[in-house]
Parts: structure tokens; sequence; C-alpha cells
């Protein structure tokens, strides 16, 4: 037998250890009964031969009784209880000390012996040391009953002290036996208690998230691909949703992972709330999580409908602000939607699908419910090919620099704009609604922006050497202006290229302000401090809230395209652009107009006080270099006239 035979196999994580080690007894005391039929078998045939041949009737039919207990406890293990099975088998080895006593006294001791090793073994130390002492003192009281005599030299005229010396190496041997097979067990059961708890909590690192105790990603496969084995043999379909939490990365950034951590857990213990019993909820990274329902309909309108509306359900409940620590925290979730099974889908195919349709959710808005449709792969693919496509567009040359001017209502150029444009060698010329988005998302805006800046400070000094006077605004995105190192670059290039106060414009969007507005406000008085002026551009479509133009150091506002392009005809526009006009003039801000196209406009605006405007009807974006070159020749642009 090896020693893996006398250890409780761990199987089932979810037994306890006491059921374990008593399934172990269980078997032990099986294999002894086994053991000791076999090879008492055989010593009771033997003795029944011995007993008749001496015509010692009692003994043999004592040996024959023996072999018949044991048979039957072999026989009827699986009916008998245990409790039961060790009480009869511990009578057992009480019954033949007593019957061997009196004729066969040392056999009887081996009997005798057997029963509180028994019970160490199946009723534990306590059971055991109760047995070793009434084993003992029955061996003393039946040596006083038979009058027993034992060869002990220099003892002969002794019983009692015979008696008493018996009876104290019983004690001493058997305790020695007893006790150590008790303390054993104890801490066996002990340590299968320590594996078991050991291999729970790897089982939990493996296959469990470890903030949210949800299954983590690789649980998640494997019910995936059970749920779609089983939904090709029954026939009804299922669904996977991918949910990301929207703008979950403000609340890290802002507020610090410590309550990045929590409010995932609330949001894990809400989506909880909804699934339902036999629904999978996993955690598989980040703010990401997805809910896999099987078994919801054999058709598709109806399983189409069931997890729309739990898919609703779960987007409405994200919705509840979360309160964290006395504070109040907002919150949505884009939901991906992949229903299953269809022909030759795998696990990793589902969830693409519905990371897919969680992607398009985004886009169109965020805190909404999207199906995966396939005409999304191949959006998904040209997003990703534009993705790669702008990684090295910088490296290539292929990003360039266009300028527009900002002018006096006569023409007069007061400032200019620095554009970003991008030639692709096979799509041509890229809008910029469609790659500044990308270089958000992928983080490539800091590099882009950090040469546009360079670019843009190596303008404004190359019109001071022109003897131009006039301010170059240059677009800030968010995600630059919170660059770590942000505010020491621009010192560094202002430096460089020698940039006096007032020629640098940053124009930055009122989702700047959606951060942290203290640091904001912080930074953005750090650059004012350098000579930097800061510009909102789109005024009014953002934010939308009046109480940062008091606290932010704002040195001009840009009346957005939306409201010029109707302020002659619309009277809400009309209102809405002399309302700003008129505090800007309060406020002393600078107001540049952005979209002018036409005469009318013009008049409209310079009637009420702005007197700076950029749009088509001055000039269009041009090309960094046809720009200053156009520049050297005329300081006044001639207004372009609409076709």
């Amino acid at each position: 037998m090896s020693h893996s035979d006398f250890l409780p196999t761990v199987t089932d994580l979810h037994t306890a250890p006491e059921v374990r080690i008593a399934a172990w007894r269980e078997e032990l005391l099986g294999q002894i009964l086994k053991g000791t039929l076999m090879v008492g078998s055989v010593a009771c045939l033997i003795g029944v031969y011995i007993a008749v041949k001496a015509e010692i009737w009692h003994m043999a039919v004592l040996n024959v009784l023996i072999i018949v207990a044991l048979c039957a406890q072999v026989l009827l293990k699986d009916r008998l209880p245990f409790n039961l099975r060790v009480t009869f088998f511990l009578l057992l080895g009480l019954g033949l000390g007593l019957a061997f006593m009196r004729d066969a006294p040392a056999i009887a001791l081996l009997y005798l012996s057997t029963i509180p090793l028994t019970a160490a073994l199946f009723l534990g130390l306590r059971a055991s040391a109760f047995s070793l002492l009434f084993t003992t003192a029955l061996l003393f009281f039946l040596c006083w009953l038979f009058d027993l005599q034992w060869s002990f030299r220099g003892l002969e005229d002794s019983p009692w002290r015979q008696w008493t010396l018996i009876s104290s190496n019983f004690l001493i041997v058997n305790g020695i036996v007893t006790v150590s097979t008790a303390v054993l067990l104890r801490n066996l059961q002990r340590a299968t208690e320590e594996a078991v708890s050991a291999q729970v909590k790897l089982q939990q690192l493996a296959l469990f998230d470890v903030l949210t105790g949800l299954p983590n990603r690789r649980l998640l496969a494997d019910r995936l691909s059970n749920s779609l084995s089983q939904a090709e043999r029954n026939g009804f379909m299922g669904a996977v949703m991918f949910i990301d939490l929207d703008h979950f990365k403000n609340v890290n950034d802002t507020h610090g992972h410590p309550v990045g951590d929590h409010f995932l857990k609330l949001a894990a213990e809400r989506l909880s709330q909804v699934v339902r019993r036999g629904d999978t909820l996993a955690r598989i990274g980040g703010d990401e999580f997805v809910v896999l329902v099987p078994g919801l309909a054999q058709n598709l309108e109806s399983a189409a409908l069931a997890v729309q509306t739990m898919a609703n359900k779960l987007r409405v409940s994200m919705e509840v602000p979360f309160e964290i620590a006395d504070k109040t925290y907002g919150c949505s979730a884009s939901i991906g939607v992949a229903i299953f099974p269809k022909a030759d889908q795998t696990a990793d195919d589902l969830l693409r699908e519905a990371d897919t349709a969680m992607y398009s959710a985004k886009h169109n808005g965020r805190n909404r419910v999207v199906f995966f449709e396939e005409t999304m792969q191949t959006e998904l693919r040209q997003r990703l090919e534009m993705e790669n496509d702008l990684t090295l567009a910088l490296q290539k040359g292929e990003l360039s620099l266009f300028v527009q001017s900002q002018c006096t209502p006569s023409g007069a150029i007061s400032g200019a704009e620095l554009l970003l444009r991008w030639r692709h060698p096979l799509r041509g010329q890229v809008s910029p609604a469609e790659f500044i988005p990308v270089a958000e998302r992928t983080g490539l805006i800091v590099a882009i922006g950090d040469w546009v800046l360079d670019q843009g400070l190596g303008l404004v000094h190359e019109l001071r050497l022109r003897g131009h006077q006039f301010p170059v605004s240059i677009n800030i995105s968010p995600r630059q202006f919170y660059q770590g190192g942000f505010v020491e670059r621009v010192s560094t290039l202002i430096s460089t290229h020698h940039i006096s106060p007032g020629e640098l414009v940053f124009e930055v969007t009122e989702g700047l302000l959606i951060k942290d507005r203290d640091d904001t406000i912080a930074r953005m008085y750090e650059l004012v401090a350098m000579g930097v002026r800061f510009s909102i551009d789109d005024f009014g479509t953002g934010y939308s809230s009046l109480s940062y133009l008091k606290k932010l150091p704002l040195f001009e506002l840009k009346i957005d395209k939306s409201f010029v392009d109707d302020a002659c005809t619309d009277t809400n526009d009309a209102a809405i652009v002399r309302m700003i006009l008129s505090m800007a003039a309060e406020l002393k801000l600078k107001v540049v107009a952005e979209g002018v196209e036409n005469q009318a406009q013009v008049d409209f605006l310079a009637s009420h006080g702005c007197d700076s405007m950029q749009g088509y009807f001055y000039s269009r974006p041009q090309p960094l270099a046809e720009w200053l070159a156009g520049l050297g020749e005329a300081s006044v642009p001639q207004p372009m006239r609409p076709a």
C-alpha cells in the first residue's frame, strides 16, 4: 500500500474535510474487515480443528461464530451504518477477550488490545482514551475474577502484584499505540483542511476575479463552450452581453484607484441582482463585464426580445448613481449583444461579436444596447486599420499643418488657427472628424499633439521674424493637457522658440472641465504665467456651465459654427449669439465667430460687436507654407465670395 493510500483524496472542493475523513475511515474499516476475514478465517479454521481434536466444543463453536460474524460484517457493509459496524467490531474484540481470558489469557490480551486501537482509528482521541482505561480496568477485574496466575519470577505468591503489573504494562503499551494513532489522525484531518483551503484559494485565483469574486475570463470561456455545445444539441438559443462602464476612467483618474475598485464592486453587485439564476456574470478585466444567458428560446425573435429586455434592465440599473464615502458618482453602460448558436461559431467568435457590438454602442453615443451585425466586423476592421495607419502616419510624414486666418470685419488678419490634416497614401485626404477621435482613443494624440505644438511655436517665431503681430491658436486635447510633464514641455518650447506673451493661444473645449476642475485651473494659471492665452472652442455646445467663466483665466470665446449658420434667419440662434457677445464684452473677453460664410453673417456679427471672424468668407484652410507665402504678399486677404 502506497503513502497516498493513507491520505483522503481531495476531489470535490465543496466537500467538507470532516466528510472526507469520515469517508476515509469508512473505507479503512472495510479494508480491515476484509483483511480480518481472510486472515481470521484461516486462524479460526485451525482453531476449530484443534478444539475438535481436544474435544473443547465451546471453543470450536466460538471460532465458527467468529467466521460467521466477520462474513456478515463484510456482506452487510452497505446496509449497516458506520457507527453500528464500528460498535460491532469493538464488541467482537471484547467478546473474544472475555472468551479466551480463562483458558488462554495471552490470546485474550491480544483481542483486548484491539479495542482502544479500533476506537482511535474510527472514533477519535477521546473515545480511544476512554476505551483504553475501560479495557485496562476490565483486564484487572478479569484477573481477579478468574484468579489468574501469571509466570512472574519472584511474584509467585503475590497475585495482586501480578495483576497490577500486567494491567499497567497493558496500559502503557496500548496507550502509546492508541494515542499515537489518534493524534496522527487528528493531524491528518487538520492537514486535509489546510489542503482543501489552499486548493479552494488556488481555484478562486484561477477561475474567479480577485476584486469582485465573479467568474473571470478563463471560467467564462469554459462556460461559453459548454453553452454553445448544449445549444447546438437542444436547439435553444442563448446570448452574450458585453458590458462596458461609460467614462469609468474618469472616476479612476480623478478620484484614485481605491474609489475605482469600490465602484467596480458596487457595479458587480448591482449587475448580479439583475441576472437570472443559472446565468453567468463575469468580469474579464478593467470595467468590462460579460453576461452569459443560455436557454432563452427556440426561435431567434423570441430570444432577441428576451435578451433585449434583460439588457435594458442591466443598462437602467447602472444609471442609478453610486454612493461612495458620502459622494455620488454617476454612471452608465454600453452593452453589446451577440446571439448564439451560429454555424461554426466558437466561444472566441461569440465574445468578439459581443465586444464589437459594444464598441458600436459606444461609438453611437454610449448608454445603449446594440445587437451584433455582420457589417460591424467590417467597420471594426477598418477602424483597426486606421489606428495602425495613424500610428505610422507621423513617422512617414503623412501629417501636415494647415492654417486658417482669423480676420476683422474689414478683412485684416487678426489671428490664425493651426489645423492638422492627414493625407493617406491610399484613402487620400482623411477628415479630422475621423482620425482625431481615433488618436484620442488610442493615446496617439499625445505624440501628435506634441509635434503640432512644436511646429506651432515655430510658426509663431517665424511670424515675428516677418514682422507680423497677431496670435496663433493651437488646439490642445484634454488627454494632452493632462499628460504628465505637459506644462514643463510647453515651458521648454516657449524658451526654445523665444515666444513672447500674447503670441500663443491654446484652444480647449468645454469637455476639459469635466475632470478635476481645481487641477485644471491650476495648470491653466501656470501656463498663463508663461504668456499663454486660453480660448474656449465651440463655446455653448459642451459642458454648458457658465460658472467656470469667472474662475478660468480665459482670453477668448469662439462661437460655434452651428450658431452662426442661422443667426440671420433663426431668432433663437440670433439670441444666443447676441447673448455670448454681450456676456463676453462684460467679462472683457475676445470673441471669434467660426463658420462665417457670407456678407449677411459678417454684417450681423459686426453690428453686435464681434471684431474677429473665421470662415470660408475670408479664407479656406491652407497648407502652412502656402499660407506663409500668401501672407508675405499681402497682409489683408481679400474676402472670398461664394460662387
